[in-house]
């Protein structure tokens, strides 16, 4: 086990429930996977970005906001897709009636 993946694997660890309940009680557990995944996300982003010698000063804040924000911005996605699923679904239905007619 190599020193630089020691503090992320303590943080994952001690973390990585508190962030998920966290975001579990905030946003409900009927979206467990989507929370799951964006918790996961935080976690590979810290990793990404973190080294021993600069991680921030809340870890478990970051991974937090980080873990909030993909969590919201694949909500929008999804509903971003959902919304142009029922448009084209409309504009569909109303070529079809235009020529049933």
């Amino acid at each position: 086990m190599s020193d630089q993946k020691l503090p992320i694997e303590q943080l994952f660890r001690t973390k990585y429930g508190e962030v998920l309940a966290a975001l579990l009680r905030r946003y409900g557990t009927q979206r467990f996977e989507l929370v799951e995944e964006s918790v996961q996300m935080a976690f590979q982003r810290a990793v990404e970005k973190w080294s021993p010698d600069n991680l921030p000063d809340n870890p478990g804040g970051w991974l937090y906001t980080v873990a909030r924000n993909a969590f919201l911005e694949s909500v929008r996605r999804y509903q971003l897709e959902s919304d142009k699923l029922q448009q084209m679904q409309a504009e569909e239905s109303g070529l079809d009636q235009e020529a049933a007619v």
